[in-house]
C-alpha cells in the first residue's frame, strides 16, 4: 500500500506541475494596457496663390488699376489652425522699379489690401485692411462647435490690389516685391 500511495503522489505531483505549467502563461497574460500618443503638427505657413499682375501698359498711359476681385489681383493663403490668432504684416514698395540696370525710372504704386478669415477664398467676405498690419483669429472659421474642431487646419486669404500711375517712363519690365510676414499666437 505504501508503494501505491507513493506512485499516486508522484502521479499527482506530475499532474499538478503540468497544470501549473499550463496556467503560468495565463497568469502573465493579465490585462495589458497600451498607451498610444500622437503628435499633431499644424500646417502653418503662407502660400502665394496668385501674384499681383497689372498687365502690360503703354508709357504715359496714366492710371492702371487692379480692383478687388479683378483677375490680376494677388492672393496669399495664410494657413493655421482654427483656434489661432494671426498677426499679418505686409511690406511693399511705394514704387515699381525697372528690371534693366541702366533704367532708373520708377512707377508709383498705391497698394490696397483686404483679408478674409472665413476659410473660403471669397472676396464677398473680404474686409479692407487699414494700414499694413492686422491681427485676426481663425476661430470664426467653420462650424460653431469649436470644441471638437479646435485643431482643424484652416486658411485665411489676403487680397492685394491697387493702382499704378504710369507716367513718361522707358519701355521696360517694372517689378516690386511684396513681403507678407505672419506671426502665429
Amino acid at each position: 500500500m505504501i508503494k501505491g500511495l507513493r506512485t499516486y503522489r508522484s502521479f499527482m505531483l506530475v499532474v499538478l506541475a503540468s497544470l501549473v505549467g499550463c496556467l503560468a502563461p495565463l497568469q502573465t497574460a493579465t490585462a495589458q494596457f497600451l498607451h498610444f500618443e500622437m503628435n499633431i503638427e499644424a500646417e502653418l505657413g503662407v502660400e502665394v496663390i496668385r501674384n499681383l499682375d497689372f498687365g502690360t501698359a503703354l508709357a504715359g498711359s496714366g492710371l492702371q488699376q487692379v480692383d478687388l476681385g479683378d483677375p490680376g489681383m494677388g492672393i496669399f493663403g495664410v494657413n493655421g489652425t482654427q483656434s489661432q490668432n494671426i498677426i499679418v504684416n505686409i511690406d511693399a514698395p511705394d514704387a515699381l522699379t525697372a528690371a534693366s540696370d541702366d533704367n532708373t525710372d520708377r512707377i508709383p504704386l498705391d497698394l490696397q489690401l483686404a483679408y478674409n478669415n472665413s476659410g473660403k477664398d471669397n472676396i464677398e467676405r473680404a474686409r479692407p485692411l487699414l494700414g499694413r498690419s492686422t491681427r485676426f483669429s481663425l476661430a470664426s472659421i467653420g462650424s460653431q462647435n469649436t470644441q471638437t474642431e479646435g485643431w482643424v487646419a484652416k486658411t485665411a486669404y489676403i487680397y492685394v490690389y491697387g493702382s499704378l500711375m504710369i507716367g513718361d517712363v522707358q519701355e521696360d519690365t517694372y517689378t516690386g516685391d511684396i513681403t507678407l510676414a505672419v506671426e502665429y499666437e
